[in-house]
């Protein structure tokens, strides 16, 4: 707690101009997915923020504010992006939104005192099933940056080129691309298959946060979104999705998993021996 986490994404949102912040421990369910309201005897349905952003962005900062009962009823709307209620009255509407989720752990421990990332994740959202929905996650603990940092007095200045209206201007454009104008190469597509069988093979599926039958597939999202921030384009038009842009979301990937706060190397580790020693039939 008390790391910034919640400034940074509130700096985000304003640098950016684009998304929107809401609070585990102020919304409900209805509140993020929709719900019926009755008015003058009559029903009518009111969708919540998820679908009102879709195909934008929305932070759900404070989730361990949210129960896991929520969060298990949001595994239809993250799956298919679409938000779809029934009550009295049946409804469905697109909730295509990319969610970003901001929490400290679920228990009043500080992150250092769990042995794994694995066991905050699972306090945290619960079903397995849940947990792979996220393309990946990080873990962020106040000894990572040091104290001489956080309190010099005359911080490092830096000449400022990523400005806020560019980072709009990129944003917009990237997201009003159709799939038809992202376009892998051939070397790509092999780069997220070999990527993806090393890491089925590094980290174990029982954090399913790399799954062997999905991984292909998050490397080519965040893939996608590499070759946009760095605006891979040759004709203004078509994303160009480069094997290094894979390179890089592994790089970023591995960073963030075999940190010593996550630890999901050596957890993954653990399990793989703990196989070794089950007796063959």
């Amino acid at each position: 707690t008390r790391c910034g986490k919640s400034e940074t994404v509130k700096s985000l949102v304003h640098h950016y101009k684009m998304g929107e912040i809401v609070t585990g421990e102020n919304v409900s369910y209805a509140g993020l997915v929709g719900g019926l309201q009755q008015t003058q005897k009559r029903w009518s349905i009111t969708w919540g923020k998820i679908p009102l952003n879709d195909r934008r962005a929305l932070v759900i900062d404070e989730v361990s504010g949210m129960s896991l009962d929520d969060i298990a009823r949001m595994s239809g709307i993250r799956s298919s992006g679409i938000a779809e209620i029934s009550k009295i009255q049946t409804e469905r509407t697109l909730a295509r939104t990319r969610l970003l989720w901001v929490s400290n752990p679920r228990a009043a421990r500080p992150l250092n005192t769990y042995d794994t990332g694995e066991q905050v994740i699972r306090e945290l959202i619960g079903k397995p099933e849940d947990i792979a929905r996220f393309d990946y996650c990080m873990m962020v603990s106040t000894n990572e940056v040091p104290l001489s940092v956080v309190n010099q007095r005359q911080p490092e200045k830096f000449s400022h080129k990523f400005t806020s209206a560019l980072c709009h201007e990129l944003i917009m454009w990237i997201w009003s691309r159709t799939k038809e104008q992202v376009i892998f190469q051939d070397a790509t597509t092999e780069a997220c298959l070999d990527y993806a069988n090393e890491f089925s093979q590094q980290y174990s599926s029982s954090l399913p946060l790399v799954e062997p039958n999905e991984q292909r597939i998050k490397f080519a999202r965040l893939a996608a979104a590499v070759a946009g921030r760095f605006f891979s384009t040759e004709d203004g038009t078509n994303l160009l999705v480069r094997p290094e842009h894979v390179g890089v979301a592994a790089k970023l990937l591995r960073r963030w998993y075999d940190n010593t706060n996550f630890n999901y190397r050596f957890f993954s580790e653990l399990k793989l021996k703990e196989l070794d020693l089950i007796p063959e039939d």
